[in-house]
């Protein structure tokens, strides 16, 4: 059975350490200090929450998520997007294809968050 659609929002703070491929240490590597440390935090949380749904080890999941692009994984996994703001993350997956959670009016993002 295919798992359905989940919204996470993660909270502004210490993300979690250790979650981002060879790759993706060193497309952080090559941003701003003040973006490395987001872009880390978030690909790292969308991998550990991801992941577990697709049966897969949050490194092992074959995401392709460069900086400044919409991640996305390979065909049949399903769709992601992410957003961030102020410190927090939105993220989600769906086995359909999702609207970028960016584009979302904030007050109606903020709803999301709170159900």
């Amino acid at each position: 059975m295919q798992p359905k659609s989940q919204l996470w929002f993660v909270p502004p703070g210490p993300g979690p350490e250790g979650g981002c491929t060879d790759q993706e240490l060193r497309w952080g590597a090559a941003l701003p200090q003040s973006r490395r440390q987001q872009y880390w935090r978030s690909r790292t949380a969308l991998r550990q929450l991801v992941a577990p749904l697709l049966g897969h080890d949050p490194r092992q999941l074959p995401l392709h998520s460069p900086p400044g692009l919409a991640p996305n994984l390979p065909a049949g996994l399903g769709w992601v997007s992410l957003s961030h703001a102020g410190g927090a993350l939105l993220i989600a997956w769906s086995p359909q294809p999702v609207a970028d959670a960016a584009l979302l009016p904030r007050t109606r993002a903020a709803s999301a968050c709170r159900l």
